[in-house]
């Protein structure tokens, strides 16, 4: 064991303290290692030499692969110096392409099935025309439906013959008086719609519900369950918030937003009139319009204005009401 750990020792000691090589030796080592391929790329102590397998025609000024040419710059791409009608021509030419490449069609396009039937023809239409005119007359109509007026005159044209009822008839010449024209089965349709009782004629409740399906008329004096869409029996809040769907009584109808007031294009809605306002604002607002009163009627107004609520607010609303009380407008 004792020569095993002493022969260990002088292995060891060769390792650490290698014993300095000669010239000649460093010489020779240096030859026979010249022969391996990473001896001459990245020699010992040395950088790599990165040009040992270059050709020797290869210098710095040495370059590879196709020479790009140059085309058109990019304000000839965006804007070519060409026709209207080329560059649509040339567009149609590349759509045509990508529809035969990607089947890519543009909105509306009719495809092309490449039919060869000598018997159809690609601009061919079936069923019944569409009526359609460009004026816009059928958005008018649209718009412009059977308002409050025509209501009551309908229901006019039938009591001017003293019956107090409509029968078919009467129905069919009350919409020849409003230029209606209705097929007997229409016809039929709107008098078995109108006429709740069954009694072969409409009177001027079953009539009124019909044109206001929304705000319909109780016929009789029969209980009504649930809770109403417009809760007029609930006072808005001051201030709604914004995940508060109820419907107050104080929404725009279609009515308002087609037909608007004047103050409403101009930017003054309905709540703007019945917000509280100081004295000062109130001063403003009705000199602004061109109501001159004397300071003494102002008070007057005012302090009416005043004992119309409780907590003595006043808004522009509930002044005018008194200036029309008192006279002044």
């Amino acid at each position: 064991l004792l020569t095993v750990c002493r022969l260990s020792g002088q292995q060891a000691d060769g390792l650490i303290n290698v014993p300095q090589k000669t010239v000649f030796q460093q010489k020779l080592q240096e030859l026979s290692e010249s022969v391996y391929a990473s001896s001459r790329k990245a020699p010992l102590g040395r950088g790599p030499v990165r040009g040992a397998e270059l050709p020797a025609w290869y210098n710095d000024k040495t370059t590879f692969g196709v020479k790009t040419v140059k085309g058109h710059g990019v304000r000839e791409i965006i804007n070519p110096p060409k026709a209207t009608e080329e560059l649509e021509e040339e567009a149609q030419e590349g759509h045509e392409a990508y529809v035969r490449s990607h089947n890519s069609y543009f909105v509306g396009e009719k495809i092309d099935r490449k039919y060869n039937c000598s018997n159809f023809n690609k601009n061919s239409t079936f069923g019944i025309p569409t009526p359609h005119f460009s004026d816009g007359r059928n958005v008018d109509k649209t718009l412009h439906w059977l308002g409050e007026s025509h209501k009551f005159v309908v229901f006019l044209l039938v009591y001017q013959k003293g019956k107090g009822l409509i029968d078919k008839e009467d129905l069919r010449a009350v919409c020849h008086e409003l230029n209606l024209k209705l097929s007997d089965k229409v016809l039929d349709e709107l008098m078995e719609d109108c006429d709740t009782d069954k009694d072969g004629f409409i009177n001027f409740v079953e009539f009124a519900n019909f044109l206001n399906w929304k705000d319909k008329m109780p016929i009789n004096d029969a209980r009504t369950y649930g809770i109403p869409s417009k809760r007029s029996d609930l006072p808005a809040p001051r201030i709604k918030r914004i995940s508060d769907r109820t419907n107050y009584g104080d929404l725009s109808t279609a009515a308002d937003l087609l037909h608007p007031s004047v103050h409403a294009l101009r930017g003054v809605h309905e709540e703007h009139f019945f917000c509280p306002r100081t004295k000062k604002e109130i001063e403003e607002i009705f000199r602004n319009i061109g109501v001159n009163i004397s300071e003494d009627t102002f008070e007057e107004a005012w302090k009416l204005a005043s004992m119309k609520q409780p907590n003595g607010e006043v808004c522009v609303e509930v002044f005018r009401n008194t200036l029309k009380e008192i006279k002044v407008l």
